[in-house]
């Protein structure tokens, strides 16, 4: 990924994440989950979007 798409992204405020748990990705605002490595999947479930859940993803 270039430098200036790099940027980009991080000026969208969202960050993916995947459950260790479930393997289920979620989008999550910057910031929202301290601790990205072990967070729960009530954690993510409450602050993020849980992108299984996107009817653009059938």
């Amino acid at each position: 990924m270039d430098k200036q798409t790099q940027e980009r992204k991080a000026k969208l405020g969202f960050e993916w994440i995947r459950s260790k748990q479930s393997g289920v990705s979620y989008l999550c605002p910057c910031g929202s989950i301290r601790d990205r490595a072990n967070a729960s999947e009530e954690q993510l479930q409450q602050a993020c979007v849980d992108e299984s859940q996107n009817p653009h993803n059938d």
